[in-house]
């Protein structure tokens, strides 16, 4: 048959594509998510909490570099505190391009458009952000855009400390603030 087409003037048929293979090294893994449980449900800090949720479209683990690589990811940060209705409660959620740890989990760096949105709805957007769960901490040293009910912030670099909910911004900044509705 590819006598024929090529006789007919079809050209030649192109061989099947290369699939990018992983590595004997390499795990590759489409929809995933990952719950991380840790100690201090109780007041003696025995029961297991829900700490943190992930999802990824796709996921990549090199176990020859002892790094995790995820694209399109979104991470909930839950609190100790309970909602209302008895379970964890949700502190803030995280939208990234692509996310990057190691194997122990010391450091997530978190790229592409980021976005991370509190549970008051505040948001923050910038191009990354390094989470540091030793510390609580999370820095965005890229230019961010913090955004709430009625203002605007724009400033170089800004850094959370999750554990005291202290917001530290670098300045110079620019902002933009309108005074609050009151209902009546």
């Amino acid at each position: 048959m590819f006598v024929l087409l090529g006789a007919w003037g079809c050209g030649e048929v192109a061989p099947p594509r290369a699939v990018d293979a992983p590595s004997a090294q390499e795990l590759r893994l489409e929809n995933v998510s990952v719950l991380r449980w840790g100690q201090g449900g109780d007041s003696l800090g025995n029961a297991d909490v829900l700490q943190l949720s992930a999802h990824a479209a796709r996921a990549r683990l090199d176990r020859a570099r002892r790094e995790i690589r995820a694209e399109d990811v979104s991470v909930d940060a839950f609190t100790q505190s309970h909602s209302a209705d008895g379970g964890p409660r949700r502190v803030g959620r995280l939208y990234a391009e692509t996310a990057t740890t190691d194997v122990d989990a010391a450091r997530l760096v978190a790229s592409g458009h980021v976005r991370i949105v509190d549970d008051l709805g505040r948001v923050i957007e910038t191009s990354q952000v390094i989470y540091t769960p030793q510390d609580q901490r999370v820095v965005a040293p890229a230019p961010v855009v913090l955004r709430g009910a009625n203002f605007e912030l724009r400033a170089p670099r800004v850094e959370l400390d999750l554990e005291r909910r202290q917001l530290e911004i670098a300045g110079p900044t620019e902002a933009k603030v309108e005074p609050q509705r009151r209902d009546k």
